[in-house]
This record gives C-alpha cells, sequence and structure tokens, in this order.
C-alpha cells in the first residue's frame, strides 16, 4: 500500500520465474531451523530503480505483527554518560527478573533462587554490549532495592552510569587479585583469598539482606585449573548470593562453565544482525534494538 503497488503476485514456490523479470519488485520470505531455533528472514531479490544497500532483514511475528531487526552497528552501544537515566519506578517488593519483558517471560516470570547467570558474546562483537546489557541489570536491580556486589573491573564501569542522588543502591565491591604466580600451591592460596573477599564483601549485611552478584571469569582465572575448580567455585558463589551473574570474558575455554550455568546467554551475529541467543536451560533467540540516548537494550522474543 506504501509503496502504491497496483498488483501484487504471491507464490509459494521460490524458484524463479518468468514474472521477475516483469515485475518492479521480489521478496522472498523465508525462515531455517538452526539448534531448535526458527529464524525467519525477508530477502529483497529485485527493487526496480532502487539501490538494495542491505538485502537480508530478520523478522518476528511477535503479537501478530511483522518487526524487522536492525543491522548490528557498534557505535549505537556506546553508552554517553552525561546522558540522564529514564524516571526511575519505585519498586516496593523484591523480584528476581531481569527487567526484559521477553526474556522474563521466556524464564517463565521469575530468575532462579540462588542462580548462576552465565553471559559471553562472540570475539567479533563490541565489549560494549555487555558492558551495556549489564547496565540494564545493575539498573534493574537496583530500582528493586537489591544489594549488589561487583566484581572490581565492573565497579568503575556501571557506577558512573548512576552517580545521582536519586539513585538509593546498595553497593559492594568485590577486592582485585592480584597475584601473578602460577604454581600449584598458590593457586590453592588464591582460590582461598576469593573466598575470603567474598565473605568480605558480604559480612556485617542483615541476614534476610538478598544480595545479586556480578563476578567475570577472567577474575576466576587466577586460581581454577580444571572442571573441579569451576564446579567447587559456582557452588560456594551461588550460595552465598540470591542471584550471581557469571561475565565470561576468559580468553579460552569458556565452554567448561556451560554446565553449571542455570541459564546461558550469549550475544551473537547472523547475517550482520544481533541477537541475544538462550541456550540454558532450552533454545530461543531475542532480536536487539537500541533505544533512547542512554542508550537502553530492547529484547524482542523471535517467533
Amino acid at each position: 500500500e506504501r509503496a502504491k503497488a497496483r498488483l501484487i503476485f504471491t507464490s509459494e514456490e521460490s524458484v524463479e520465474s518468468s514474472l521477475e523479470y516483469i515485475v518492479d519488485g521480489v521478496v522472498e520470505l523465508n525462515y531455517e531451523l538452526n539448534d531448535g531455533i526458527r529464524t525467519r528472514s525477508l530477502f529483497l531479490k529485485k527493487l526496480r530503480g532502487i539501490p538494495i544497500k542491505r538485502s537480508v532483514y530478520f523478522f518476528t511475528l511477535k503479537d501478530r505483527i511483522l518487526r524487522c531487526f536492525d543491522s548490528y552497528d557498534p557505535r549505537d552501544f556506546r553508552i554517553n554518560k552525561t546522558d540522564k537515566l529514564p524516571k526511575e519506578t519505585d519498586y516496593s517488593t523484591q523480584l528476581l527478573q531481569t527487567g526484559y519483558q521477553d526474556l522474563d517471560n521466556y524464564i517463565g516470570g521469575t530468575l532462579p533462587q540462588r542462580g548462576l547467570i552465565t553471559i559471553e558474546k562472540e570475539d567479533t562483537l563490541s565489549s560494549d554490549i555487555i558492558v551495556l546489557f549489564l547496565n540494564d541489570l545493575f539498573y534493574n536491580f537496583s530500582k528493586r532495592r537489591y544489594p549488589l556486589l561487583l566484581d572490581s573491573g565492573l565497579k568503575d564501569v556501571l557506577t558512573d552510569m548512576h552517580k545521582s542522588k536519586n539513585q538509593n543502591y546498595k553497593l559492594h565491591v568485590m577486592d582485585e587479585l592480584r597475584s601473578k604466580e602460577r604454581s600449584a600451591q598458590d593457586r590453592i592460596k588464591r582460590k582461598n583469598n576469593f573466598y575470603k573477599y567474598v565473605d568480605k564483601a558480604v559480612s556485617g549485611l542483615e541476614n534476610m539482606e538478598k544480595i545479586v552478584a556480578m563476578v567475570e571469569s577472567k577474575s576466576l582465572d587466577n586460581f581454577i585449573s580444571g572442571t573441579s575448580d569451576i564446579n567447587d567455585c559456582c557452588r560456594f558463589i551461588k550460595s552465598k548470593f540470591e542471584l550471581s551473574f557469571l561475565i565470561l570474558n576468559s580468553n579460552n575455554n569458556l565452554e567448561r562453565y556451560y554446565s553449571v550455568s542455570d541459564i546461558h546467554l550469549k550475544f551473537i551475529l547472523i547475517c550482520g544482525t544481533l541477537f541475544l541467543k538462550c541456550s540454558t536451560p532450552a533454545s530461543a533467540l531475542f532480536g536487539i534494538k537500541v533505544v533512547n540516548s542512554v542508550p537502553q537494550i530492547q529484547l524482542d522474543h523471535v517467533l
């Protein structure tokens, strides 16, 4: 209608026909199954007289509306620390949710209590994506009155966005492990120090206070050498916090953490379009859109 088309042909077959040489435009709708996830795409095969700068658009039919996802541009995910956060909503009760409605609905409404959520990205993607995603989570849990514990490497990145008189969050920071020794004996020492640092961060808190933690896997590399170390460490982290996020930013063997996570999220790129893939407990795909100038991420379930 918007293109003022006078006649539209539809076909169930994707093979070329003589009609393609007659009509002014050819649009092909496709879907594929990858790892049990269906992706829908729109292929602009021909637009007479109009340059096709982008030929493939992924889309969702959520709420029976066709919505296309934008191409990935790393500049969209840069946080402007001078911008103001959206007006804060007062949440009087604590609720274990990410704040992303489609993601929360998919996992059943609430995140697992004492659960561990692992987050990673493909190597080709900007680290700003993880920072922005964590920033949204930080803001969500702080306004729900959850105290937060941040790994030392995350403190400066996330708290800069929330230095405001209107913010009333409780923040605890885990000390940095600075030892560079690699001997087995020193690894045990660093492991014990990590446990002490976590205990120190949560000591003195009220017994009923529930804390959300954000930890980087590269902080654990100092003392983790095998699967048993990962299991012990993750079990310890889960026992200390109401909910834990583990950001997988080590240099190798990130797959070692998959088996201990209750929910595994990964930012992936498919034909130039950015998605968030949930592979544990079940496979799902969410299209990503950046909204407002802060910016913030919006997730749309791919249906």
